[in-house]
């Protein structure tokens, strides 16, 4: 990646809450208008976001991880009830 402009890259925290942000719209997108496509998709986010937080937390960022594992963990539970 080239990085000429000198922005820092995002840290695994940074990374981990926006991945738990974009899947929490997907499940919100399922919520609204559950058809197995946008079902699918929100659960492949979960997963991505699932990653993310395990890598925010082998990085040592504990709090932002257990806030986006917490975020996590009731986007998993509403698209389990669908």
């Amino acid at each position: 990646m080239n990085n000429k402009s000198g922005v820092k890259p995002p840290t695994k925290a940074e990374q981990a809450l926006n991945s738990v942000e974009a899947s929490h719209k997907a499940v919100s997108a399922a919520e609204e208008h559950p058809s197995g496509q946008l079902i699918d998709q929100a659960d492949r986010s979960l997963r991505h976001a699932e990653a993310a937080v395990a890598q925010a937390h082998e990085s040592g960022s504990e709090e932002a991880a257990l806030r986006a594992e917490a975020q996590l963990r009731k986007d998993e539970e509403v698209l389990g009830s669908n």
